[in-house]
């Protein structure tokens, strides 16, 4: 598709693919353009999360005409699977070396080979994150996504007053137009701070992580299905662009 692009930034401990996938009006400079940024499982056993990222990338690559005008003004960015070994292994939470690539985010230095070898999951995706942020491209929104039993919300470490009114936005906007239906609202949390939120604390990344309950659901009376994951995907990636484009 002329508006999206695959690439591989690197490889996992056993060798699987790590994919960023880029989608634009590729024709339109990125200059002047919001960016936005989608991950998910981090954990191997959250597969909810990998119904939200296909349900993101249908609609973000689609001729839906809100589609087609967000890609003029949008660079959508996502990494679709983080532990691609664990979920390819059925672990449930760590790579292949044993680590759990929700924590250490603070700690992977990305001049130390050991970090690496270790967890390059993390060192690539990182690397990813970074190199966007310095080729001069602000990160307007990124979102970290997962799945819990019984419990829906969203916590971040920025703490600037400017940043979690565009939070607390956004989260109105889910709860609004979406089955979003958090148990408390955004959340400010320094501990722990090896998570992908650490980035905010780095590097001013304005980060997300947003878990998902997958037991029952009030709004919808019934418990999700992967279908309600898909069309969730829709809406959150149509929200978090409506979001940053609205902020200023």
């Amino acid at each position: 598709m002329p508006h999206t692009r695959i690439e591989v930034i690197g490889k996992t401990v056993q060798g699987r693919d790590l994919q960023l996938v880029t989608v634009t009006n590729f024709d339109q400079p990125d200059a002047g353009k919001k960016t936005v940024w989608l991950q998910a499982r981090q954990h191997a056993w959250e597969a909810g999360t990998s119904h939200v990222m296909e349900g993101a990338l249908l609609f973000a690559t689609s001729d839906d005409p809100l589609a087609r005008q967000l890609r003029e003004k949008v660079v959508f960015q996502f990494v679709p699977m983080m532990d691609p070994d664990g979920c390819a292994n059925g672990q449930v939470r760590f790579n292949a070396n044993g680590y759990d690539v929700n924590r250490h985010w603070n700690e992977v230095d990305l001049r130390r080979k050991e970090w690496l070898q270790r967890m390059p999951e993390i060192w690539y995706v990182k690397k990813a994150l970074l190199g966007c942020v310095d080729s001069g491209r602000k990160i307007d929104l990124m979102l970290n996504l997962h799945n819990t039993e019984s419990a829906e919300f969203m916590d971040t470490q920025a703490g600037d007053e400017p940043v979690l009114a565009r939070f607390r936005q956004f989260e109105s906007n889910l709860m609004e137009r979406t089955t979003f239906d958090p148990t408390q609202k955004v959340a400010v949390r320094n501990a722990p701070g090896n998570t992908t939120n650490s980035l905010y604390e780095k590097r001013q990344i304005p980060v997300l992580l947003m878990e998902q309950r997958i037991g029952f659901s009030q709004k919808l009376g019934r418990d999700p299905t992967a279908g309600d994951r898909l069309d969730f995907g829709r809406q959150l990636i149509a929200a978090m662009a409506e979001t940053v484009l609205a902020k200023e």
